[in-house]
This record gives structure tokens, C-alpha cells and sequence, in this order.
């Protein structure tokens, strides 16, 4: 149905609350089909990384405060992630922490704090583990921050929501899929580094011949 849609704006609806309140991302990546499921999550992640900045960032701020009361409406999407992470059953005390962390950290950065809450496997990140890494994050550079959001965070939430629009099986059949596709994505990091370690390496190999080549020149056997 994907493939077979009639226009950049079907598509977007198709996928609407993969990325929050932002078609645009997927009307982009419309012009890449026809899509396997695999192609369709790199098209979709290639069309934040290659936006403006203005857009990446009206892309963070869309997004909803974690257990707070959000200034734009929440997806489906983001209400089932929230409630899979136990926010909406947070005591008094934990709350208070988690608009005290919110507020530094929208403070500190200027967006709200996104977090991708079903974890690597799906299976939701518990409010403690919740909080503790936004307090870590909230010591970051927002460079840092701003690069991390946009190159895991997102990826890994937006996988996981085409995951659930593409597949129609039970659950057990896919609650390990957040884990494979991490487990992807890393080997594929692994890859494209040892791809750069071996192009210094023969660029290493290139400068010393080259040395010992201009060597031999000057100084002739």
C-alpha cells in the first residue's frame, strides 16, 4: 500500500505519527520508493539527516515533554510509548523529578527532552532508568545532544513505529526486532569504521612510500 500510493501526501498519512507532527519527512522520502521495509527506514532517516537545521529543529520541538503536560497534542504513537515506559503510573515524587529534569534540561537546550522509551527491545525503559539518563544527558554539549537525538533516538523510534505499521503478527513474534535493528545498525557502524581504519591505513602506506621515494631522490644510493 506504501509503494502504491498516489501521492507525497498519501504517503505522509500512511505514516502519519512516525515522526511527530512533522509530514514533511516522509513526503521527502516518498520520491526514494518503491520501498522494502529496510529501504523505507533509510529513507526516512536520510531525509532528517539531510534537512536544514531549522527543520531538524522544528522537528525536536514537535515532540512531546516526557510526563508532562505537552504544549502540542500527542500522537497515538507518542501516548503508547509513554504508557509503555510506565509514565503515565508515576508517583508524586518521581513526577516532581521528572519536571525538575525537564525544565533544566529544555533550559539548558532550548528543546524538550526526547528519548527513545521502548528501549533497544521494545519492551519500554523503566521511569528510573528514564530518569537517570535524562540527568545525564542534561550534562551534554548541545552539539552533542543535538546530534545524538537526530542520529539515535529518533532512528531507533521511528524504526520501531514502521515496524508496527509494516508487520501484522503477535507479539512474540517481533519483540526481539528492536534488538535486531540495533544490532544492525551497529554492525553496519562496524563496517563503514573498519572501512575508514583501512583507508588510513593505505593513506599511512601511500605518505611512506612517497617519503621514502623523495628520500632516495635526495639522497641517491
Amino acid at each position: 500500500q506504501l509503494n502504491a500510493a498516489a501521492s507525497a501526501a498519501d504517503f505522509a498519512a500512511m505514516l502519519e505519527g512516525v515522526y511527530e507532527h512533522s509530514p514533511w519527512i516522509a513526503e521527502r522520502a516518498w520520491e526514494q520508493r518503491p520501498f522494502s521495509s529496510a529501504a523505507l527506514k533509510f529513507a526516512l532517516a536520510e531525509a532528517v539527516r539531510s534537512a536544514d537545521r531549522e527543520e531538524q529543529l522544528a522537528l525536536i520541538r514537535a515532540h512531546p515533554e516526557l510526563a508532562g503536560k505537552a504544549k502540542v497534542a500527542l500522537t497515538a504513537e507518542s501516548i503508547s510509548e509513554q504508557q509503555c515506559a510506565g509514565l503515565a503510573h508515576c508517583s508524586p515524587q518521581e513526577f516532581d523529578t521528572l519536571q525538575r529534569l525537564n525544565a533544566d534540561y529544555t533550559a539548558k537546550f532550548g528543546w524538550p527532552f526526547i528519548l527513545a522509551v521502548r528501549g533497544p527491545r521494545g519492551l519500554g525503559l523503566s521511569r528510573g532508568e528514564i530518569s537517570s539518563t535524562l540527568e545525564r544527558r542534561l550534562h551534554g554539549h548541545p552539539d552533542v545532544e543535538f546530534a545524538e537525538l537526530l542520529g539515535r533516538h529518533f532512528r531507533r523510534s521511528a524504526h520501531q513505529q514502521v515496524f508496527g505499521l509494516l508487520v501484522h503478527r503477535e507479539q512474540h513474534h517481533f519483540a526481539d526486532v528492536g534488538l535486531v535493528a540495533q544490532q544492525h545498525d551497529d554492525a553496519v557502524d562496524t563496517r563503514r569504521n573498519a572501512a575508514v581504519g583501512r583507508c588510513a591505513i593505505l593513506e599511512g602506506a601511500i605518505h611512506a612510500a612517497e617519503f621514502h621515494r623523495e628520500r632516495h631522490w635526495w639522497n641517491p644510493v
